[in-house]
């Protein structure tokens, strides 16, 4: 079976291309927590996702009498670096920072947010352990590669203690076990009883697998399993047998998967007042996904929209591009 990349956001689902809706945070020892703020209102939401970029924008109110200063940030999907290590990733962005080129504006103006980077291993924090052994974080990191393979001897016993790194690894091949977490944050003021317009965008990450339709079709229990996941109907399944029927010679049908945590609106006050989804398909490329009411508005285009909306899950997608896509 092909590796799949998937990693763990609310649903443990999302594959490494998800990111967040903006919410209100603070930061405290141990990196960046999510909170409620009850006083700011998502007025509307408008929401463009496809495989080459996700557009954003919001539109808050403040309800309360007077301005409010918060913390605002966005969090990237929790990634398992196990899963990653000897995988290849849809990285669109060559800053191995800001790897999915995120961007964000208030009213027109750009914002250059701070970073947060958190490495996690059964719930605890190592952030400081893997940078006391000169460790990245990071997967994405070009020092990451050439630190888990040129471990010295002290680090290689302190990582295998601390179950950071896999029993069998060596100095000169360690296997990473932590995950890590990437989060923009920045100070943002709301003005009392005025709407403040942001946009933001950014590049996703598409967990992609060679080989993985073709495997669906030859299990049944396989199948079912990934249909449930992203709700696939008898007719997209049809598709799918159609798309591997008509593949020329030795050509391979190519699974993507890509995220979107959208239940981190539930940490404004209220529902999201106006909400609209647009998905984008590529050119020989078809696509499932379970978000409700989404109707097909054009030939590779699908779309919703919903007042006074409460998401109740996050938005995974699957695509199945044909060998000349």
């Amino acid at each position: 079976m092909p590796l799949r990349l998937l990693l763990s956001a609310l649903l443990c689902l999302l594959p490494l291309a998800a990111a967040a809706n903006d919410s209100s945070a603070r930061l405290e020892a141990g990196g960046l927590r999510l909170i409620e703020e009850k006083d700011i209102v998502m007025e509307r939401e408008d929401l463009y996702i496809s495989r080459k970029q996700v557009h954003v924008e919001y539109l808050f109110r403040n309800t309360a009498a007077a301005d409010k200063t918060i913390v605002v940030a966005f969090p990237l999907p929790l990634v398992k670096t196990a899963e990653l290590y000897d995988s290849s990733v849809g990285v669109q962005s060559q800053n191995p920072v800001n790897f999915v080129d995120f961007k964000v504006w208030a009213d027109g103006k750009q914002i250059m947010p701070k970073q947060d980077v958190r490495a996690w291993l059964n719930g605890k924090d190592i952030t400081a352990l893997l940078l006391r052994h000169r460790i990245p974080p990071s997967v994405f990191d070009p020092k990451f590669y050439d630190s888990m393979r040129n471990l010295p001897p002290a680090s290689l016993q302190a990582l295998k203690a601390a179950g950071a790194i896999g029993p069998d690894s060596t100095a000169q091949e360690a296997y990473p076990r932590w995950s890590y977490q990437v989060g923009y944050y920045w100070s943002q003021t709301f003005p009392a009883g005025r709407p403040i317009k942001f946009v933001h965008t950014y590049k996703p990450v598409v967990g992609t697998s060679v080989g993985m339709v073709d495997y669906m079709l030859s299990e049944p229990k396989e199948m079912s399993r990934v249909a449930q996941d992203y709700c696939m109907d008898l007719p997209f399944q049809n598709r799918l047998r159609a798309m591997q029927a008509a593949k020329p010679g030795q050509g391979v049908i190519m699974s993507h998967e890509l995220g979107y945590i959208l239940t981190t609106a539930k940490n404004w006050r209220g529902p999201i007042g106006s909400f609209r989804l647009i998905i984008d398909a590529g050119e020989n490329e078809i696509m499932s996904t379970c978000v409700p009411g989404l109707e097909q508005t054009g030939p590779r285009r699908w779309s919703v929209q919903q007042q006074n909306y409460r998401p109740e899950r996050d938005i995974t997608i699957f695509y199945a591009s044909s060998p000349e896509s």
